[in-house]
């Protein structure tokens, strides 16, 4: 029994490992993530950027930006349903991001950056990337592609372009 008794421990580790892994990156929605914000959001500003690549000489970013006066009422209806229609996995490097400096995304492809002010008053920066990755209130995300183009359209729709 005793050269069976750290085979098993070590068994028993892992599986307690795994476990708390795979409950922590469960889908998650969005108002799970933001935390127990039930309020409104009062307050919004957006941009989008993405690059664009047509030749060796022809490259560069299209811009969009949504001011606070540009986004009333259905701007702001129109993110909440986007931000609350996908599901979100925690990334286990949230548990080793305090000791990063900054963070890295992996191939954007295009990024939204939002600033919402929450009726409570709070205020919260998300910002979605092209290939789902999503950074929010020092964690990161994982969702699906569709978020970041949801959320390209709305500031298209209600913002203006910028020469990029």
């Amino acid at each position: 029994m005793k050269k069976w008794k750290w085979p098993i421990a070590a068994g028993a580790a892992l599986a307690v490992l795994a476990a708390f892994c795979l409950w922590y990156t469960r889908p998650r929605s969005w108002r799970d993530i933001a935390g127990a914000q039930n309020e409104e959001i009062t307050s919004l500003a957006a941009s989008n950027v993405a690059s664009y690549w047509r030749s060796a000489e022809d490259f560069g970013f299209d811009v969009w930006k949504m001011d606070a006066d540009q986004a009333e009422g259905a701007a702001i209806e129109a993110v909440t349903r986007a931000f609350d229609g996908h599901s979100y996995r925690a990334s286990l490097g949230n548990l080793f991001l305090p000791f990063q400096d900054g963070y890295s995304i992996d191939d954007p492809r295009g990024s939204v950056h939002l600033s919402m002010v929450l009726r409570n008053p709070h205020w919260e920066t998300p910002s979605v990337y092209g290939n789902g990755q999503v950074y929010f209130s020092s964690g990161f995300y994982y969702t699906d592609q569709g978020l970041y183009e949801e959320l390209a359209r709305i500031i298209q729709a209600y913002g203006t372009f910028q020469e990029g």
